[in-house]
């Protein structure tokens, strides 16, 4: 429901740690939403956590081919992905960041 003079108008979208709290089987959706937020060659950068297998939700699991299908069906690009190596304790191996870019 956000308005429409908002479509198109990002160079960038930071992601922290939000995916994880949307059901899996609408996270497609969220990323139409994201993608149609983005200028042409803008970029969506999000922090996954927790990437693990995991019953439940949320926070849901989080699996990198799943994300990455998603977004890309929704018009993005996944241009790097990476663990995050200065992270807490707790959190380390169990992140990742992957930067998509809205093809032109």
């Amino acid at each position: 429901n956000l308005p429409r003079r908002l479509r198109g108008v990002f160079d960038t979208i930071v992601e922290y740690v939000t995916l994880c709290a949307i059901a899996p089987e609408r996270r497609v959706e969220f990323a139409r939403i994201m993608t149609g937020l983005l200028k042409p060659a803008g970029k969506y950068i999000s922090l996954l956590f927790p990437m693990e297998d995991r019953p439940g939700g949320p926070p849901f699991g989080m699996n990198e081919n799943e994300i990455s299908d998603a977004f890309e069906a929704a018009g993005l690009v996944l241009e790097a992905a990476r663990i995050h190596p200065k992270t807490i304790k707790p959190r380390r191996g169990r992140e990742k960041l992957l930067t998509f870019y809205k093809s032109v």
